[in-house]
């Protein structure tokens, strides 16, 4: 989210501009009580609001368009189709890792039993990921 010096030199710019929000001029009127200074000052407060909203909104959507974008890459990776990475936008195959390290598991198991068991059930499975930036899209727990 931009800070508020950011929403403030836009709204500076705007009024300098000439590109009042009509809508916001009149609230700020009449919250006024019809003074030229109070009106710019009341302006400035609730359309600087308004900016912070628009951000937030802009942040909300952007925030739920990638969710879904990342479940449509689960589905088709669980599909075994190619995938589109929502982050970099790079198409095709998903690099298939183990999530675990065998070696890991064996020494564990080896040396103590209960450790190398929790470990290789917590650890078993596969993930899958983008092979351009490495966004993981889906990680199957069990092999």
């Amino acid at each position: 989210m931009p800070d508020d010096d950011f929403l403030y030199t836009q709204v500076a710019k705007e009024i300098s501009d000439g590109q009042i929000d009509r809508t916001t001029w009149t609230r700020a009127f009449a919250h006024s009580g019809g003074t030229e200074e109070a009106t710019k000052s009341f302006y400035i407060r609730f359309r600087v609001e308004r900016l912070r909203e628009e951000v937030q909104e802009a942040a909300e959507a952007a925030r739920k368009q990638h969710q879904a974008a990342m479940q449509t890459a689960k589905q088709r990776v669980q599909a075994g189709q190619p995938v589109t990475c929502p982050n970099c936008g790079h198409h095709g195959e998903p690099i298939r890792e183990a999530r675990g390290n065998a070696l890991v598991c064996f020494l564990l198991c080896f040396l103590y039993l209960i450790p190398g068991i929790i470990y290789y059930l917590c650890r078993s499975g596969y993930r899958y990921r983008c092979a351009k930036c490495g966004t993981v899209f889906h990680e199957d727990l069990i092999a």
